[in-house]
């Protein structure tokens, strides 16, 4: 699924062999500003990924979640990104990775996280 508009979503699982792609011009009803993406809670459960969509680019994309949960398995994957989080679990083989090409820096503000 490719995201270039908004998603009118709260929660959100992406299961296996499932694909979000999402746009800097797409956003979600709670954030409505194109390229931020706020959720109360986001599971990237085994076998999902969410990830930038090719459009993105250089930009960065930016995510405001209450619950962020990455099981083993799971992938959440940008080329540039900023979260915000509330809790973050990021379960044993779950991957959070951000690819740094240039001088930027990726900023993660987490109030807790747990890892398994």
């Amino acid at each position: 699924m490719r995201c270039r508009g908004y998603l009118g979503l709260e929660n959100i699982t992406v299961g296996k062999d499932c694909h979000l792609y999402l746009g800097i011009t797409g956003s979600t009803e709670l954030a409505n500003e194109e390229g931020l993406y706020k959720f109360s809670s986001l599971t990237v459960a085994n076998g999902g990924e969410v990830t930038s969509a090719a459009d993105a680019k250089d930009n960065s994309l930016a995510f405001d979640i209450g619950d962020l949960s990455i099981t083993g398995g799971g992938l959440l994957h940008c080329k540039r990104m900023n979260i915000v989080a509330g809790n973050v679990t990021i379960d044993d083989l779950g991957i959070l990775r951000a690819d740094l090409h240039g001088p930027r820096y990726h900023v993660f503000l987490i109030k807790a996280i747990i890892i398994t």
